[in-house]
């Protein structure tokens, strides 16, 4: 099992850094034995559309990477994650800076991206702030049909919360959460909230991680039946990662992913910071069971 060249052994964190570039908001998808891993590229100012824009680069080792390949205009971050729908490839962003909107790309090849298009406006209904508008979305699939989550500030408060629309054909878009959040972050209300999910489904259960806090960030797991209907998020539910330098401030900007296909394991995906302020760097985290999760390197499972 596993690609020939791809080996959690010999890695070590983090396996992905630009000089002068801040990479953020890590998203990732296994394609003919090649990983093309997605990035927002932060240089300047955090209010200025010129500041952001998404770059992808192809790896089959996580060690060596092509050269960087800038696919959206500047103003636009946080890619999501990436899923097969029909006979192209689909990937969730948002436009920056506030107030945000969730957009769409496609692709027949993982590498030329379409126009983004805008699908989930600012205004996300009257429990949220329009000022802010909605970022981070992620796509999955529940009940035979599309749904998006995404990341606003509760109207009146600087917190963030989780909110979800849903689609038939990714063209029109419902609000499912026009009046509050659909998972319990409030714990966090103190700390500016939670953001930043990672949905996945194995053997019937529904896994959900986000980053919670903010300064400083950290990654947290809950699981349930029903996407709908999750345990809350707290400091109980908090991940316990391998304590590294590169991420010794924060952990955030969480993806997680099934590649048992790859290397046997599930793969986590992550931004970290050494300080309150500096240049994001990626790192990896592995598991076998979606709970434990240890870095890679020799002797780490």
């Amino acid at each position: 099992m596993g690609t020939h060249s791809f080996r959690i052994e010999v890695l070590k964190n983090p396996v992905f850094a630009i000089d002068g570039v801040s990479v953020r908001d890590p998203a990732a998808i296994w394609h003919d034995g090649v990983c093309y891993l997605y990035y927002t590229r932060h240089i300047g100012g955090w209010g200025k559309a010129a500041s952001w824009d998404i770059g992808v680069v192809a790896t089959p080792d996580m060690r060596e990477f092509t050269p960087e390949r800038i696919i959206t205009p500047r103003g636009y971050a946080s890619p999501g994650n990436v899923v097969r729908v029909g006979n192209r490839w689909v990937m969730p962003i948002q436009s920056y800076p506030w107030p945000s909107e969730i957009a769409l790309m496609f692709s027949d090849d993982l590498v030329n991206w379409s126009e983004p298009k805008h699908v989930i406006p600012a205004d996300t209904g009257p429990a949220w702030g329009a000022e802010h508008g909605p970022i981070d979305g992620w796509l999955f699939r529940y009940r035979e049909r599309w749904h998006c989550a995404w990341v606003n500030t509760l109207r009146g408060t600087d917190h963030r919360a989780f909110g979800i629309h849903a689609s038939d054909d990714l063209v029109a878009w419902e609000n499912l959460t026009p009046d509050g959040s659909f998972i319990d972050g409030g714990a966090y209300n103190d700390n500016g909230g939670v953001e930043n999910c990672a949905i996945l489904r194995e053997g019937g259960v529904w896994h959900f991680f986000a980053s919670v806090g903010m300064q400083p960030q950290h990654l947290a797991h809950v699981a349930g039946d029903d996407p709908f209907e999750l345990p809350p998020l707290t400091p109980e539910t908090e991940l316990k990662l391998p304590e590294e330098p590169w991420c010794a401030h924060s952990q955030s900007a969480v993806f997680v992913d099934d590649w048992r296909e790859v290397c046997g394991r599930f793969a986590m995906i992550f931004h970290g910071l050494t300080a309150s302020k500096g240049q994001a760097t990626f790192g990896l985290a592995f598991s076998d069971d979606l709970w434990k999760w240890s870095a890679p390197g020799p002797e780490r499972r």
